[in-house]
């Protein structure tokens, strides 16, 4: 995306809520991420290139204003914040992990969203390591 000159990009997904304000059929524009996947590939730099990328703020506010901007003219229910835990998969959450999930207060579950924000995110640096 990036050779394309792509500069934003906006992923929809499935997700499960965690809340029940957060209702089938409405909208959630996620501002926070928490990753709890372990068999995946941790990193999408590599062969040679080493990559800090900040993600302190992995989304962006200008595109999620218009989101939810957006919903709002349409008449869609939208949140404009919250956190999306990113789970492994391919199985749903038991129901202990779903009770642990609202104590530490995430809104929606879902299996991807994380691993493409970070996909997503700009570098803030990256080096070849030296010889």
């Amino acid at each position: 995306m990036k050779l394309l000159g792509v500069d934003r990009i906006i992923s929809v997904s499935a997700v499960g809520s965690l809340r029940e304000e957060l209702r089938p059929g409405e909208f959630l524009v996620a501002d926070q991420f928490v990753d709890r996947t372990k068999g995946r590939v941790s990193t999408f730099f590599g062969h040679g290139l080493v990559a800090h990328v900040t993600f302190d703020k992995p989304t962006c506010a200008q595109v999620s204003r218009v989101l939810a901007d957006a919903s709002v003219h349409c008449a869609v229910p939208v949140h404009r914040k919250g956190t999306y835990i990113c789970m492994e998969g391919p199985q749903f959450s038991t129901l202990a992990e779903a009770h642990m999930h609202r104590k530490l207060e995430f809104d929606v579950i879902g299996m991807t969203n994380a691993t493409e924000a970070k996909l997503a995110a700009k570098p803030s640096s990256a080096t070849a390591p030296s010889p």
